[in-house]
């Protein structure tokens, strides 16, 4: 109610103002165009209103700006998490290789057979099987 109240007053205020300045007029330059006997009212608005349309426009490209900006540290933020996460899943991989391949070696206590024992067991069957035919 006190917000309706301000802004009947404050309308009241401009609507005095530009009753009683009416009258008045003035010539302005625009760019090396002169235009005379243009309300002085007329200018006022028109200023006013180039200021708002003015104002509109740049503080609606910094709000884009800030938008994008804070996209862009979203968008780093999830890239450096999943580069971490990438990192972690990296190590349990290589750990659970690391224990694939330990469990494939032969254990110390267990009796490692060389190549050269292989083949001599081999010859030595196959030397049994030939004088058996």
């Amino acid at each position: 109610m006190i917000r309706l109240i301000v802004n009947i007053l404050i309308l009241v205020i401009l609507a005095i103002f530009i009753s009683m300045n009416v009258q008045y007029t003035t010539s302005i330059n625009i760019f090396g165009h002169k235009f005379t006997d243009i309300s002085t009212i007329a200018v006022i608005i028109i200023s006013l209103a180039a200021g708002v349309i003015y104002s509109f426009v740049y503080y609606f490209m910094s709000f884009l700006a800030k938008t994008r900006k804070n996209q862009l540290k979203s968008k780093d933020k999830k890239t450096k998490e999943k580069a971490k996460e990438l990192k972690s899943k990296e190590k349990k991989l290589d750990k659970h290789i690391q224990e694939e391949v330990q469990k494939a070696l032969p254990k110390e206590d267990e009796k490692t057979v060389s190549p050269e024992e292989v083949l001599k067991k081999e010859g030595s069957l196959l030397d049994s099987i030939k004088r058996k035919k």
